[in-house]
């Protein structure tokens, strides 16, 4: 009879291990996680400390520029203070009203029916100076006769214009073909064709002294 009958035999491999219960496992992921999360938060934590020190260091190579700026402004040469100080009380100061003897007056006609005359003001001077342009006006003759003024009916009017040196300015006149009289007195009428001369005419120069004359026609 065979003896071996009905016994449990042993694998050739040896005892079979035992299996790990449930809460062992639980415990082994448990402490994984927590392996897991402490290497996470050391990177995190390297990677913040090492922007941090980047970040110092840019940061540091601005402010040490910005230190040498400043310091050149703390030193000033006093020659250059001296300068700007100058420059300052020449800006400061206003400009005054513009001799007349520095003014160049020109004018020309455009031949138009409404007879419209162009001055030109140009400052010869060494300085800017203001120009009241209100009171360049024009004079028209026919021989000795006067016939007509820009400021006989209407008063020059203030109109004050910067003019730099070298510089010039152009205003326009306009003559309607009428009469006029100084003071705007009555009714003058119409002047008649015939060849007429315009003079320009400027507050503070004698008209002779302008020589600035224009010859045109009025057409009956």
């Amino acid at each position: 009879m065979n003896t071996s009958a009905g016994k449990r035999t042993t694998p050739a491999g040896g005892p079979r291990r035992k299996r790990p219960s449930k809460a062992v496992i639980r415990r082994r992921r448990l402490v994984a996680l927590v392996v897991l999360l402490i290497v996470l938060g050391l990177l995190v934590w390297g990677v913040w400390a090492l922007g941090s020190w980047a970040v110092g260091q840019v940061g540091g190579l601005f402010d040490d520029g910005e230190v040498t700026e400043d310091s050149g402004e703390q030193n000033p040469d006093p020659g250059d203070g001296e300068d700007d100080a100058d420059d300052a009380d020449e800006g400061a100061s206003d400009p005054e009203a513009c001799d007349p003897a520095d003014l160049s007056v020109s004018m020309d006609t455009d031949g138009s029916e409404g007879r419209t005359f162009l001055l030109s003001a140009a400052n010869d001077g060494e300085a800017a100076c203001l120009l009241d342009a209100g009171t360049l006006g024009v004079v028209v003759h026919s021989g000795e006769d006067r016939i007509w003024s820009t400021h006989d009916c209407s008063p020059p009017s203030e109109r004050m214009l910067l003019l730099p040196s070298g510089d010039q300015t152009e205003v326009s006149r306009t003559w309607d073909g009428r009469r006029s009289a100084p003071g705007c007195e009555g009714e003058q009428g119409y002047a008649q064709s015939g060849t007429y001369r315009a003079r320009a005419t400027m507050a503070g120069r004698d008209e002779d002294a302008l020589e600035a004359n224009a010859v045109f026609e009025v057409a009956g």
